[in-house]
């Protein structure tokens, strides 16, 4: 079989083959066609930016888990995003204020 690259990892600027990624290197699920073929794309460095930091965020290439938010622009860096814990809900002034 012929590995076949996808959008997905050609944008990461991953490659596709038929062994283990190297040190340096992230495995993007679903990355190529081809049975047993996978992509490997080099890891990218992220820089959080102040925005994402004072959300106790952090910067990665993973999706935001269910008990988190994306911040955007919150990271410097192809491909990276900022993930931050979902705060609670404060009430406001308005919201306080009844009569």
């Amino acid at each position: 079989d012929i590995c076949k690259i996808k959008k997905k990892c050609y944008k990461k600027g991953g490659s596709c083959r038929m062994e283990y990624c190297g040190n340096n290197e992230k495995e993007i699920p679903k990355g190529c066609k081809g049975k047993g073929c996978i992509c490997c794309a080099p890891i990218p460095k992220c820089k959080t930016k102040k925005k994402c930091y004072k959300k106790d965020g952090s910067c990665s290439m993973e999706y935001c888990g269910s008990n988190e938010i994306e911040i955007p622009k919150g990271c410097k860096g192809k491909g990276c995003i900022c993930c931050a814990p979902i705060q609670p809900c404060k009430r406001k002034k308005k919201c306080t204020n009844q009569d």
